[in-house]
């Protein structure tokens, strides 16, 4: 339940967002690119920030990159605040874009909270 909900929680998110910056007037193109590069770094962002000290320890001493278990949405919002940044920065584009994120947000506390536990033994 909980990735069906994730996953509809991303989409509708990205959904707005993009549709907010086409309402506005911003390329299409490099709106993409924005929204797309901050979606890679979210991800990446919950993944990493719910890391353990074990884990951390093998990432950087053997090059390994562990499996991600679990996820932290507070993660996930400086991730996607990094990325988009970095793309804004990137691109040199001029126009706001975290302002279209204000109807978004919802939705991921939506999502996290009408899915329930992510792990089932620790319920």
């Amino acid at each position: 339940m909980f990735a069906l909900t994730y996953l509809a929680a991303i989409l509708l998110a990205a959904g707005i967002a993009f549709y907010r910056g086409i309402k506005h007037g911003y390329p299409k193109r490099t709106w993409m690119l924005i929204l797309t590069t901050g979606l890679i770094f979210f991800i990446l962002g919950e993944k990493l920030a719910a890391f353990s000290s074990d884990q951390w320890v093998e990432l950087f001493t053997r090059f390994h990159l562990p499996d991600a278990t679990r996820m932290t949405i507070l993660g996930g919002i400086l991730g996607l605040a990094t990325g988009l940044i970095l793309a804004k920065k990137t691109l040199k584009f001029n126009q706001p874009v975290f302002d279209h994120f204000a109807l978004a947000w919802p939705f991921f506390g939506f999502s996290m909270n009408l899915s329930g536990p992510r792990n089932p033994a620790s319920s």
